[in-house]
């Protein structure tokens, strides 16, 4: 392997070593039926690094790729980055207005959901296909991230439009069906003859990650004054 695809895999590896579960946290509060401003506080800095994941996550595979096809970085490589960045912001913004407008319509509740989740469907299909579309007719990719259109888009509606009790019950009513098909889909994507290849690897990098997820939560608690038996839980 080479050293450029060395420093590449590196870049993806730092991105994804960073990133929490929202859906497990989630999904555990739920199933636990946990309260308390330590549950806050934990489900806040998850969807919080879930942003900041996700933003890292897109620059660090443009790199990635830039790095494995030869393409020099360049200002114009770096303005497109920014650019994919802005665009999805944008996207989200109408996503959520595209929302809010469904959500003051008099239908029934069942058929908001329905169109919810095909509208945020919607938004991966069209990410893919721009992609494709762009790598075949303009001899470059154009990366929209949709999970952070999507994000954008739920942060808009939440906090900007008199609809927050209403998406909060559409998204509490549809989350169980999709925590079911997350997980489902998540397992049956395990590949346990990988993993029997590359067991310690993978066994190292959890250790490495635990440690320094540990470390981190207690350093930031410690310095944001929380008190201690938060951190050590942490």
């Amino acid at each position: 392997m080479s050293v450029t695809s060395r420093i590449a895999i590196s870049i993806l590896a730092g991105a994804i070593l960073v990133a929490r579960s929202p859906s497990s946290a989630i999904a555990i509060v739920n199933e636990l039926r946990a309260k308390g401003p330590f549950t806050q506080t934990i489900l806040g800095v998850t969807v919080i690094m879930d942003v900041v994941v996700i933003i890292l996550f897109a620059f660090n595979s443009e790199i990635a790729d830039a790095l494995l096809t030869n393409i020099s970085l360049n200002a114009g490589f770096v303005l497109l980055l920014f650019g994919e960045l802005a665009l999805s912001i944008f996207l989200g913004y109408l996503l959520g207005k595209l929302i809010q407008l469904l959500l003051s319509i008099k239908i029934r509740r069942v058929s908001k959901a329905i169109i919810t989740l095909m509208l945020g469907y919607s938004v991966f299909i069209s990410s893919t296909f721009l992609r494709h579309f762009s790598h075949n007719q303009l001899g470059t990719e154009l990366l929209l991230e949709p999970l952070l259109i999507c994000m954008v888009a739920s942060f808009f509606v939440i906090n900007w439009t008199p609809h927050r009790d209403q998406m909060l019950e559409i998204l509490h009513k549809t989350g169980p069906t999709i925590y079911i098909l997350f997980f489902t889909l998540t397992g049956a994507s395990l590949a346990l003859d990988v993993l029997s290849k590359t067991w310690q690897i993978a066994l190292a990098l959890f250790f490495i990650r635990l440690v320094s997820v540990f470390i981190g939560s207690f350093t930031g608690g410690t310095i944001a004054g929380e008190p201690m038996k938060n951190n050590a839980v942490s």
